[in-house]
């Protein structure tokens, strides 16, 4: 619709394994994360049901607040990690694994 034109989308984008978009502003309904992730929305639980369910993939996730999580599966063990990004270009991005024990 013209009205949404430059205004922020909501909504997962799905790329390929070859780089390709498939999907923009997806809804995705009907997947369940494998654990409860406690202080996070939908967007994030989406996300970490996504990366459960399509093997292989990687989900990338930003909070309204800016924070951004990587999450894979491995084997029957969800990795979430928060990136970090340092403001110095000599150190570059890092990361902090997430645990979504509590």
């Amino acid at each position: 619709h013209k009205s949404a034109r430059g205004q922020p989308k909501d909504g997962a984008f799905l790329i390929n394994f070859l780089g390709y978009r498939t999907k923009c502003a997806a809804k995705i309904l009907g997947l369940r994360p494998p654990m409860a992730w406690g202080g996070v929305g939908t967007k994030h639980e989406a996300a970490l049901a996504c990366a459960w369910v399509v093997r292989g993939s990687i989900a990338l996730v930003r909070s309204d607040s800016g924070t951004l999580h990587g999450i894979w599966r491995q084997g029957g063990v969800a990795q979430v990690h928060r990136v970090i990004f340092h403001h110095s270009s000599t150190q570059g991005l890092d990361d902090e694994e997430v645990d979504l024990s509590s």
